[in-house]
């Protein structure tokens, strides 16, 4: 079985009680359920159809599963949302943590109802250094590009976020993330819509606590705490205290795993 093979515990572990769906098509292949379409007319797809997560999401919301629902456009955003709310409108529960994965597109409009609903946000903020220069020439226009993984408000609305690199994506390297989601700069050293930019604090507990949270694992991991899981990195430089251009290169000495030390060896 699943949990024979990978267990509950140490790094690689199966979650009981989780579950994902997949709404619509990928970022790189703008393949996203768009409002407005693609510039060049293409047109994006679903996954899993609007029907087919309908099936499968009452399945598990009733008997309590935290649902990951894999969406990227505002379209896609869209039918989750309508979606989330039929749930909770015919099997209310309080602490569902239905989380929104990967976040590509959303519009403003959206994000009051979101936190109405009571989702957390795992981002990829590598969307907008890695393709939002040029998706703002290739499909989807400036305007749309640089405003994805708009976290800032989202942030400021009170939504929970947790960030990933949905590796090989975006970079395996939280660092790399918090700077992404706080500066929005892309590859050429452009801030592409600052004003939807993190804070450094919510980006830092975004990658440990908050993390730890959309998993329904804040009792156990993501803070330094007594009885938690020794799970933590040493770092050469406090990312509070350096400039946040230099968050991505501190060097990392040495991790702690389940109590163990591993110093990291410099070649």
């Amino acid at each position: 079985s699943v949990i024979e093979t990978f267990g509950d515990s140490h790094k690689v572990r199966y979650l009981d009680k989780h579950i994902k769906l997949l709404a619509d098509g990928a970022i790189v292949s703008q393949l996203m359920m768009m409002r407005d379409g693609y510039l060049d007319g293409h047109h994006g797809e679903w996954i899993q159809s609007p029907a087919e997560m309908e099936t499968i999401s009452k399945i598990f919301w009733e008997k309590d599963y935290q649902l990951h629902i894999h969406v990227n456009g505002d379209k896609g955003l869209d039918e989750v949302i309508s979606l989330i709310k039929r749930r909770q409108k015919e099997f209310p529960r309080i602490d569902h943590r239905t989380t929104i994965v990967h976040f590509a597109n959303s519009a403003e409009d959206q994000i009051q109802t979101l936190a109405e609903l009571g989702v957390i946000v795992s981002a990829n903020p590598y969307y907008v250094s890695g393709f939002g220069e040029r998706f703002g020439e290739i499909g989807l226009g400036t305007d749309r590009a640089h405003a994805m993984a708009r976290l800032g408000p989202i942030e400021k609305a009170g939504i929970s976020i947790s960030l990933h690199s949905d590796m090989p994506i975006g970079p395996s390297d939280p660092l790399y993330n918090v700077w992404s989601a706080v500066t929005r700069k892309s590859s050429s050293g452009q801030a592409l819509r600052p004003d939807l930019a993190m804070s450094l604090d919510g980006a830092m507990r975004a990658i440990t606590i908050d993390a730890a949270y959309s998993w329904g694992m804040e009792g156990t991991l993501g803070s330094i705490t007594k009885g938690k899981i020794a799970n933590f990195t040493v770092l050469a430089e406090d990312p509070y205290k350096v400039a946040i251009d230099h968050v991505k290169d501190i060097e990392v000495m040495a991790t702690v795993f389940e109590g163990k030390f591993y110093p990291v060896k410099n070649n």
